[in-house]
């Protein structure tokens, strides 16, 4: 129908099936726009409003994003949703004024996911000294 959907994803991923990396943390990330664009061939087009030096708003519309819906689902999914925290990232960097979290972003997984979040660092770390 040529309709748009928009999904807000600074927040942690709830359901805890997505995990990926965050100003070099392993976090829980949202996976609901990588699915969405995976069950339906949908297009993800990040999208990020910022204040202007005049007291004015910029829209940021970043490169389209596409899924392979005839690819592995979580890989897929898993490769959306980090390459979306990468460019949201990006902008926290380039106007960090602009963002408040007041909930403790790093530590707000079930301790199962903690493990997960755990072992997934160990990797990392292996990955980079080798």
């Amino acid at each position: 129908n040529h309709e748009c959907l928009g999904f807000l994803v600074d927040q942690h991923g709830e359901s805890e099936d997505t995990f990926g990396e965050f100003f070099g943390n392993i976090v829980s990330i949202p996976s609901g726009p990588a699915l969405f664009a995976y069950k339906t061939g949908a297009p993800i087009v990040p999208v990020f409003i910022r204040r202007t030096k005049d007291d004015r708003h910029e829209i940021i519309f970043h490169p389209v994003i596409h899924i392979d819906s005839n690819g592995d689902k979580e890989v897929e999914v898993h490769k959306v949703s980090q390459e979306i925290y990468k460019i949201l990232e990006k902008n926290i960097k380039e106007k960090p004024d602009e963002w408040l979290w007041i909930y403790e972003r790093w530590n707000k997984l079930s301790p199962e996911a903690q493990e997960i979040a755990s072992s997934m660092q160990k990797l990392k770390s292996k990955e980079v000294s080798t």
